[in-house]
């Protein structure tokens, strides 16, 4: 029993499948709330939620966070780099209160939000570093599961919560004043966990802070930074756009758990491995371990930029029902968005400690960003400034990668399973055609989805996966 449940903690695949039941079980939420509030309303949520994500990022706190990753590879210093952490993140995210509810205010003055509201967007933002930390102190530390299986009973009692909500009363408001509630108790509870597991204490001593800050800071304003050049379009655009076409475009915007996931729980474990044989020196076990990580991505990721294109209507119209089909077009764009997970951009600098490095490259990619991404929202349409939005993140990645490659050694081009990923292309294409044509003979074109999508995904699975076997083992 131990053995399997060493081996359910050292691998990526319970994050992956475990990830995947809390974004699809997440993903009811919009199926639900469509289907309750209008566009207008809708918009508001897309607004209060998009803060909530962004702000401990721009706080600090995010990066701070996931800094716990590098130093659980230092098991002598853990221990007090880990009460460091904790003490650090208290303290930026007290810090940050007024001024955070003043940005707020100017920012958010034109929208349909009281002083109330504003006050629950910083309340619940500045509790959620703090709330998770033990979730990635336990995870980082081996203990994959038991951080799941926390992370997933928030996410079940978020879901069933603000689904009874919405039906209960009506009003978009009570579920934010619900997930304000549920962050103050998720705070309560993990950081009471914590202090008696012993992971942090109130004895503050400087050098560890000093140490922690030395290799976090630049790691949390590259966060912030990078944060800017993901979400530059959806950040100017609240702006550009009324609510009810800002609920559009964001809706538009539509994440896949299955890629997210997977490229998520694949770098988690990929960093401490990787940082572990840097130390080491171990360069050709490092291009290796990179190479099957990307091949894994490539894998799920390529068939699912074609389907997304092919039926973004359908998905749209299934997902959001017609009232919403404005969005299908953004969808069709932003599919596109996805190859750039394809590009494990900051793994190495953030393995090796390289985060000076790193952070120079964002402050030059966030600042074009803003600019590009401003003049763009000002001259032009919401698609086209979606479509320069993605070139200038495939751009930011594939850059940052070749500067990793050149600084560790490793060549960029070894990095890339060509003959598989260009298998995969191939193959998704080949098929995509197949089902377009197929879809013609169908007058229902969601039973065409169910039918044709459904043997797209069968026969891909079986047959690559008979042929190409892909390595994942991460």
């Amino acid at each position: 029993m131990n053995k399997i449940w060493g081996k359910l903690n050292s691998s990526h695949w319970p994050i992956f499948v475990i990830g995947n039941f809390n974004a699809l079980i997440n993903l009811l939420l919009p199926l639900v709330l469509v289907r309750i509030f209008d566009p207008e309303e809708m918009g508001l949520y897309k607004i209060f939620f998009l803060y909530v994500g962004l702000i401990p990022f721009f706080t600090m706190t995010a990066g701070i966070l996931t800094s716990v990753y590098y130093w659980v590879g230092d098991k002598v210093n853990f221990p007090k780099l880990s009460s460091a952490i904790w003490q650090l993140i208290f303290t930026f995210s007290l810090a940050a209160v007024l001024p955070i509810f003043l940005i707020l205010l100017f920012l958010l003055k034109d929208q349909n939000l009281s002083y109330l509201d504003i006050a629950l967007i910083t309340f619940s933002s500045l509790l959620a570093a703090p709330s998770a930390i033990y979730g990635e102190y336990t995870m980082a530390s081996g203990r994959s599961v038991r951080s799941l299986i926390l992370g997933t009973s928030f996410e079940v009692i978020k879901v069933t919560g603000f689904i009874f909500i919405a039906y209960q009363y009506r009003d978009i408001k009570f579920v934010f004043y619900f997930f304000s509630l549920m962050m103050l108790g998720s705070f309560i509870l993990m950081n009471t966990l914590a202090y008696q597991e012993g992971a942090f204490n109130f004895k503050r001593e400087k050098k560890d802070w000093k140490k922690a800050l030395d290799y976090s800071f630049p790691i949390s304003l590259s966060a912030a930074l990078v944060m800017i050049i993901e979400k530059a379009d959806q950040l100017i655009l609240a702006t550009f756009l009324s609510t009810t076409d800002y609920a559009f475009y964001t809706l538009g915007c539509l994440v896949v758990p299955t890629i997210l996931i997977l490229e998520s729980s694949i770098q988690k474990k990929l960093i401490p491995n990787l940082s572990s044989l840097y130390q080491k020196q171990e360069i050709q076990s490092m291009q290796r371990i990179l190479k099957e990580a990307i091949e894994g991505i490539a894998f799920l990721t390529i068939p699912s930029i074609f389907g997304l294109i092919l039926y973004s209507d359908v998905i749209i119209e299934i997902l959001y029902t017609k009232e919403y089909l404005e969005a299908s077009f953004f969808l069709k764009v932003f599919a596109l968005n996805y190859f750039m997970y394809l590009i494990p951009h900051d793994s190495l600098l953030r393995s090796t400690g390289q985060t000076k490095i790193l952070l120079k490259i964002n402050i030059v990619f966030a600042t074009l960003s803003l600019l590009i991404i401003l003049i763009c929202a000002y001259l032009s349409t919401a698609t086209i400034t979606l479509g320069v939005s993605i070139v200038l993140k495939l751009g930011y990645r594939a850059y940052l990668l070749n500067k990793s490659c050149a600084i560790t050694g490793i060549h960029f081009v070894s990095l890339y399973a060509s003959r598989k990923i260009l298998s995969y292309m191939i193959f998704s294409f080949v098929l995509s055609t197949a089902c377009w044509f197929g879809n013609r003979f169908f007058e229902n074109q969601t039973l065409a989805f169910l039918i044709n999508g459904g043997l797209f995904a069968l026969i891909y699975l079986l047959t690559l996966k008979k042929f190409l076997r892909p390595a994942h083992r991460i």
